[in-house]
């Protein structure tokens, strides 16, 4: 399947923007609800780089130009190296310093 110059930029645009929004959601309701409530959503959304991943190979093999699925693949592994660094800092946190949230008095 051929897509051309501007339904790739849209696609990959828009992936773009879905991402982002994601994060800019993640970062703004784990600042608000805490360390605990952040972890469970990166757990919760571990397998969305993989998604992501896997749509763009797809693209790789059978959309035109290449470069669309290339740039999935780099999506996908940024977002992927983002969250699991995120996550294995809380983890290590959680594991050293017991949980987050101290308990309701």
């Amino acid at each position: 399947m051929t897509l051309g110059l501007v339904g790739s930029s849209v696609a990959i645009g828009a992936l773009i923007l879905l991402v982002g929004g994601w994060g800019a959601w993640f970062s703004s309701s784990s600042s608000r609800r805490g360390p605990a409530w952040a972890l469970d959503q990166l757990q919760r959304f571990r397998s969305l780089p993989w998604v992501i991943a896997a749509a763009g190979l797809v693209a790789v093999l059978a959309v035109e130009p290449l470069w669309l699925g290339v740039a999935m693949l780099y999506v996908a592994g940024v977002t992927g190296w983002l969250t699991r660094t995120v996550r294995l800092r809380l983890e290590s946190f959680r594991r050293t310093y017991g949980e987050f949230d101290p308990p309701a008095a």
